[in-house]
C-alpha cells in the first residue's frame, strides 16, 4: 500500500493494476527498459514508455521478455537492440531497485511533534525536521 498525499488516496495493488495494467512488482523492470531521465538511468535505446509497457504487460519480467524475444524467428529493430543491451537493462534494473525502501506503516491521526521528530530522526531526514512544522 502507498499513500498518495497529493491526492489524499491510498494506492493498493489492485488500484495500481487497474491504472497501469501490470503488477507493481514489475515497476522496476519497466523503468529499467525505458530509462529514467530524472534519476539518470539509461534504459534500452529506443525503448520508451509505450514499448516497455507493451512488453511488460505481455511477458512480465525482463528475463521473460528476453527469453521470448530470443525464440522469435524475426526480430524487430527494438528487440534486436534489447538483445544487444541485455547487460544495460539489468544494470538499469539494479539502479531502479534502489527506489525500493522498506518503510514501516505509520498512521498519523493527530500531529504529535515528538513522534514526528522521532520518525524524521530515525529515517535520517534531519534537514526536513527544520521545515516540518512550517509545512504541516
Amino acid at each position: 500500500k502507498v499513500w498518495n498525499a497529493r491526492d489524499q488516496q491510498m494506492w493498493t495493488e489492485e488500484r495500481f493494476k487497474m491504472e497501469f495494467g501490470y503488477s507493481p512488482t514489475l515497476w522496476n523492470d519497466k523503468g529499467a527498459l525505458e530509462g529514467e531521465v530524472g534519476d539518470t538511468i539509461c534504459g534500452v535505446e529506443g525503448w520508451g514508455v509505450v514499448t516497455a509497457t507493451k512488453y511488460i504487460e505481455q511477458y512480465g519480467k525482463i528475463e521473460s521478455i528476453i527469453e521470448a524475444v530470443k525464440t522469435k524467428e524475426k526480430l524487430s529493430k527494438r528487440e534486436q537492440v534489447l538483445l544487444n543491451q541485455v547487460e544495460r537493462a539489468y544494470l538499469a534494473r539494479s539502479l531502479k531497485q534502489m527506489d525500493l525502501v522498506d518503510v514501516p506503516e505509520v498512521e498519523f491521526q493527530e500531529t504529535n511533534e515528538e513522534a514526528v521528530k522521532e520518525i524524521l530522526t530515525e529515517w535520517g531526514f534531519l534537514s526536513i525536521m527544520k521545515e516540518s512544522w512550517r509545512l504541516a
